[in-house]
C-alpha cells in the first residue's frame, strides 16, 4: 500500500512540473515577451556597454550570541540591445563560468529575461535557470532615472501590475535604491545564455533556426 500511495505522489509531482515548465515556456509566446531579436533601441536612452549596480543596505544579524551589523547587498543588471537582459551577474565569479558543448554558460546565479521598454520604466520578465524545480517566471520593473541611472520599481515571481507596484513602494527590498552605470567590457555574452538558445523563447521558430546555423557556421 505504502508504494503504491509512493507512486502516486510521484506521478502527481510529475504533472504538477510538466504543467508549470509548460505555463513558464508558453508565458513568452502569449506575451508580447518573445524573444524577436529586433534592436530595442534601449541604447539612445541608457548606456548598456557595462551594468548597473545596485547597492541595499542593510542590518544582518548572524551566530550565538546574535552579532548585528550593517551589511550590504547587491543586485548586478545587464541590458543588451537586442531585448535581452540579465540580473545577478557577479563579474568576478563569472570569470570561472565555463561554456558548454552548446555554447552555453553553465549554470549560476545569473538569470535572463527578456524586457520591454514602455515610456521611462523596462519591464522585464525572466525564467528560472534550467534545473530548478518548477521553471517558474517573474517580473522586474525599473525606472530610467537619466542615462546612468535606474531604480527598481518592482519585483514579482508573476506579472506585476499596478497594486504590485504601491505594494514595491512600500515593502520592496531594492526600492529608493538607485543603479549607477559602471562601464565594463567583459559583461556576459548573450549568444551564450541559456534562454536564447530555447526555441520557445522566440516569436518566430524560423528566425531561430536560422540564428542558430549562422551562430555556428
Amino acid at each position: 500500500m505504502r508504494f503504491l500511495i509512493l507512486i502516486f505522489f510521484l506521478l502527481l509531482s510529475n504533472v504538477i512540473l510538466s504543467q508549470k515548465t509548460l505555463r513558464a515556456r508558453k508565458i513568452f509566446k502569449v506575451t508580447d515577451f518573445c524573444f524577436s531579436e529586433n534592436n530595442t533601441n534601449i541604447q539612445s536612452i541608457l548606456n548598456i556597454d557595462g551594468y548597473y549596480l545596485i547597492n541595499k543596505p542593510y542590518m544582518n544579524s548572524s551566530g550565538y550570541p546574535t552579532v548585528i551589523r550593517l551589511d550590504t547587498a547587491e543586485m548586478i543588471c545587464v541590458f543588451y540591445s537586442d531585448g535581452l537582459f540579465s540580473f545577478h551577474f557577479e563579474p568576478e565569479n563569472f570569470k570561472t563560468i565555463s561554456v558548454d558543448k552548446n555554447g552555453v554558460y553553465e549554470p549560476s546565479r545569473l538569470q535572463w529575461g527578456r524586457y520591454l521598454i514602455s515610456n521611462d520604466t523596462i519591464k522585464g520578465l525572466f525564467s528560472e535557470n534550467p534545473g530548478g524545480m518548477f521553471l517558474s517566471y517573474g517580473q522586474i520593473w525599473f525606472k530610467i532615472i537619466n542615462k546612468n541611472t535606474i531604480r527598481v520599481i518592482g519585483y514579482k515571481n508573476g506579472f506585476i501590475d499596478n497594486t504590485d507596484l504601491a505594494s514595491y513602494q512600500l515593502e520592496g527590498f531594492y526600492y529608493n535604491n538607485l543603479g549607477q552605470f559602471i562601464p565594463y567590457n567583459d559583461i556576459p555574452d548573450a549568444n551564450k545564455s541559456w534562454l536564447k538558445h530555447q526555441k520557445w523563447f522566440w516569436c518566430d521558430k524560423t528566425k531561430f533556426e536560422k540564428w542558430k546555423l549562422k551562430k555556428h557556421l
